[in-house]
């Protein structure tokens, strides 16, 4: 083998352990990526979890809130029409 072809398949050894250093560079800088927007979307899904829950909250407070009215109110029906029969109006 001459010395030229045997220099040439060195190079092209190196050449190829680069490609396979570089590739595998990329690829964890891809995992990384991927794990920080895995952490990101994990934190958001918490976010959204946390408003809903908020939210759940205030309309059932809302809720008992419109009971509570919709009970005056009835009450004070009652009440007129208490002193109606009573002859109070």
């Amino acid at each position: 083998m001459s010395e030229r072809k045997v220099l040439k398949e060195a190079l092209d050894h190196l050449a190829n352990e680069v490609t396979l250093m570089q590739q595998q560079k990329y690829k964890r800088e891809i995992l990384k990526l991927y794990d920080e927007q895995a952490e990101k979307a994990e934190r958001y899904e918490r976010a959204l979890k946390s408003i809903v829950e908020v939210d759940t909250e205030a309309a059932n407070r809302d809720l008992i809130l419109q009971k509570h009215a919709l009970g005056a109110v009835e009450m004070r029906n009652l009440a007129k029409e208490a002193l109606r029969e009573g002859g109070g109006e």
